[in-house]
């Protein structure tokens, strides 16, 4: 019988548009995030040396495997983390900007296997972190925890810098690893808008909207004639109705032209306008 691995924090970190960047900037952006991972970790009073069992550079990003003493400071690191890259920004360099994903679970001793690195893996790769960045511009960070940090540590308050309100839930799904996450974007105090449509975009114009037939379509025919007066003869249509009209023997008027008129005057006639006789 195997002992159970001890349970340790896991922090997953990815690049927006790494691949799109040439090869010197790539590097560029490796030798930075050896820089600014450490200089971020001391400036939330949290040891490099100590504290990271683990670290594990992917190219476009690093994964962490910390004590478990980090979790309570995480949100230090996270604001530590977003001023660094803001400062890399706007010294001269193509802007880095970064999803993080937090998970916790047993990892075994020497291989660092276990389902709390999978997890992190997975989640850093939902699609609802990368709309995020794309939705708030101004951000350089999206952080996703998974239901088991959230429930165990933000929740119950013990990241002190960290308000449950400003998280949104989410269910995510990559690969087949199903999570309920909880998303914050750093610096707002609200929760984040995780709806498809980015902000500040004017929607796709759709197509014309149909009318709305106020009514099945029915034909109704009616004849009108008034002897020395006016005969309509014509077609209109309202909606789906169709309104047809013939010269025939229909409501008479005697005498003179006929200025009252049981229906419709018959001066005011819709179709093609006849007059027969004076």
């Amino acid at each position: 019988m195997s002992d159970v691995p001890e349970s340790r924090l896991v922090v997953a970190l990815d690049v927006e548009r790494y691949t799109g960047r040439p090869g010197d900037a790539q590097d560029e952006v490796r030798r930075a995030l050896d820089r600014i991972l450490p200089d971020a970790f001391e400036e939330a009073r949290l040891d490099w040396e100590r504290d990271v069992v683990q670290r594990e550079p992917t190219g476009d990003g690093d994964l962490l495997v910390l004590e478990r003493r980090c979790l309570g400071r995480l949100d230090q690191f996270v604001s530590c983390l977003d001023r660094a890259l803001r400062r890399y920004s706007n010294g001269g360099h193509q802007p880095l900007r970064m999803r993080m994903a937090v998970h916790q679970g047993p990892l075994h001793e020497g291989t660092g296997v276990g389902p709390g690195k999978n997890g992190a893996c997975r989640i850093v790769e939902e699609d609802l972190l990368r709309q995020a960045l794309r939705r708030y511009d101004s951000a350089t960070l999206v952080v996703a925890v998974s239901d088991p940090v959230f429930q165990e540590a933000i929740r119950p308050g013990y990241v002190y810098g960290w308000d449950p309100e400003w998280f949104a839930p989410a269910e995510t799904d990559v690969k087949g690893y199903r999570e309920r996450i909880w998303v914050h974007v750093p610096g707002r105090h609200e929760p984040p808008d995780l709806s498809l449509e980015p902000a500040g975009s004017d929607p796709r114009p759709g197509p014309e909207p149909r009318p709305t037939p106020s009514a099945p379509a029915a034909s109704v025919t009616s004849q009108y004639q008034v002897k020395g007066s006016n005969v309509a003869v014509g077609s209109l249509v309202y909606g789906g109705m169709r309104h047809t009209e013939h010269s025939g023997q229909g409501d008479i008027v005697h005498g003179h032209k006929g200025d009252v008129v049981h229906g419709r005057k018959g001066d005011d006639v819709y179709g093609d306008k006849r007059v027969y006789g004076g």
